[in-house]
């Protein structure tokens, strides 16, 4: 996984997406229906261990996917408890609200006690969306969810200490483990035609700050950018948090 900065084995995308390009944003996507593809799931039965992404092509809690879809997919998860599955998100809100809802867990009551083996992120390219969504997968957290953050692509300085009332707070450091309770954080340049630079400092911030004794958080560098490959000061970075893997922390 690591020579590609790709840190999952196998990706599953039961959501669909439908879009056409706005007249007046040419390049802007807007979503006009999406679909769901059961058929999809299937790929979750595989036996061997691995590291799933469900889904890396869309967002499971996008407005537009109703819950009986996402029941769905939870449902296929549980069923296969052989692999790592890996969830990301910018709907923070949705996401919370779905996984620690009455509702959800009516549905299925596995969800009142977090499987191990489900990681549920975030998506922030920014200090604005970090500090927005954080504080949502901390509620996750709290109630007993693995969680980590993709910081990618990563187009401005971002620190991992977060918002609160009276000024910055401390680094996101759960206390009574003396460690992290956010679980890893990848983090990625912005890649393709005109792709937004990402300098080396932002990324050298985000790694002091995870590998700092007081956090301790695994940290994966997906890319530098194009051309830039996936060193930083002299090595690649390929932490992450579970077990049977190349290297933990």
């Amino acid at each position: 996984m690591s020579n590609t900065g790709k840190y999952w084995d196998v990706s599953c995308n039961p959501i669909i997406r439908c879009s056409h390009a706005s007249p007046g944003y040419l390049c802007a996507p807007v979503i006009l229906h999406v679909l769901f593809d059961e058929s999809q799931l299937a790929k979750l039965n595989r036996r061997k261990p691995s590291v799933i992404f469900v889904p890396n092509m869309a967002d499971l809690f996008h407005p537009l996917v109703v819950n009986d879809w996402i029941l769905s997919t939870f449902r296929a998860m549980l069923r296969n408890p052989q692999h790592t599955y890996l969830l990301l998100t910018k709907r923070a809100v949705r996401m919370a609200k779905n996984l620690t809802s009455e509702y959800f867990q009516a549905e299925i009551p596995q969800l009142m006690n977090p499987p191990v083996n489900w990681y549920l992120g975030i998506t922030a390219e920014n200090q604005e969306c970090f500090d927005k969504r954080i504080p949502y997968l901390r509620e996750l957290s709290d109630a007993g969810w693995k969680t980590w953050a993709s910081l990618e692509p990563l187009v401005d300085r971002i620190s991992l200490r977060v918002e609160c009332g009276t000024g910055i707070g401390e680094l996101v450091v759960d206390d009574a483990e003396n460690r992290s309770w956010l679980n890893w954080i990848v983090v990625g340049a912005e890649t393709g035609p005109g792709a937004r630079p990402c300098h080396p400092d932002w990324v050298r911030h985000l790694r002091d700050e995870c590998i700092s004794r007081e956090a301790r958080i695994p940290f994966w560098l997906k890319s530098l950018g194009p051309g830039m490959g996936r060193e930083l000061d002299g090595r690649e970075w390929n932490q992450v948090p579970w077990e049977k893997t190349n290297e933990t922390v």
